[in-house]
């Protein structure tokens, strides 16, 4: 199955999150990149400081993700988000299922 390209992405869902809300300007930086990362990549990111200090363009990682690491799951050296793991598992769906109900057009002879 080819890779989700889109997503339906709830906007409102950022700007009623009390949490989303008291983040500042570089934890929102952080948290949005990381976000769009697991959208682009799967819905999986290998937890590696280094390299989400590169991802994220962020020299304090570490003091920023303490403060954002709740809205993460972490295993197995990974992070995911639940929201994100839900939204791609519906868009495969959406995408599995219009691929199902799909005919190859047919060129018809006149």
């Amino acid at each position: 199955m080819k890779q989700v390209k889109y997503v339906q992405f709830d906007v409102a869902a950022f700007l009623t999150d009390g949490d989303f809300l008291l983040m500042t300007d570089a934890q929102r930086g952080v948290y949005c990149s990381l976000i769009f990362y697991l959208y682009a990549n799967g819905g999986k990111c290998r937890f590696v400081i280094k390299n989400l200090k590169h991802l994220c363009k962020s020299k304090n990682i570490e003091k920023i993700w303490e403060k954002i690491k709740n809205k993460f799951i972490k295993k197995d050296g990974c992070i995911k988000h639940k929201i994100v793991t839900e939204e791609l598992r519906a868009a495969k769906n959406r995408l599995s299922n219009c691929r199902s109900i799909n005919v190859p057009w047919q060129k018809t002879k006149i």
